[in-house]
């Protein structure tokens, strides 16, 4: 019985790990799309955190959905926390380029990702 725990908690582990590199590729492309349009054009350098909000939904909705695939089954749980997972990496990612200040439109980045996030896990868990 200990080894099927081991299998189980094995496979999880894996599929967590194999799930936070898939969403790391996918915010490293968002946020090199985004710094793209900002550095084209100085009028959206004023709306940076939207769009960081934005970049942080979608990468926690396909990450969610990412998560959910691969446990095909509690999909809200799963979309969740790789939802965190992407919230907390873009907040460290601000919090390092800000020099260090808290902001607090910082801390409104964790329901943009975990909200998106289980969203994702529930489409996933309930497609065919």
């Amino acid at each position: 019985m200990t080894s099927s725990f081991n299998k189980k908690s094995d496979s999880v582990l894996v599929k967590i790990i194999l799930s936070a590199i898939i969403s790391i590729i996918i915010l490293i492309a968002f946020m090199m799309f985004a710094a793209f349009i900002i550095s084209s054009s100085e009028r959206f350098y004023d709306s940076l955190f939207i769009f960081w909000y934005i970049i942080s939904g979608l990468t926690a909705l396909l990450t969610g959905f990412i998560a959910g695939r691969f446990f095909k089954r509690r999909g809200i749980l799963w979309g969740s926390v790789s939802g965190l997972i992407i919230s907390v990496i873009v907040i460290f990612i601000l919090f390092c380029f800000s020099g260090f200040n808290i902001n607090p439109y910082i801390f409104f980045l964790i329901p943009c990702g975990i909200i998106p996030g289980a969203a994702g896990g529930i489409f996933a868990t309930n497609i065919n």
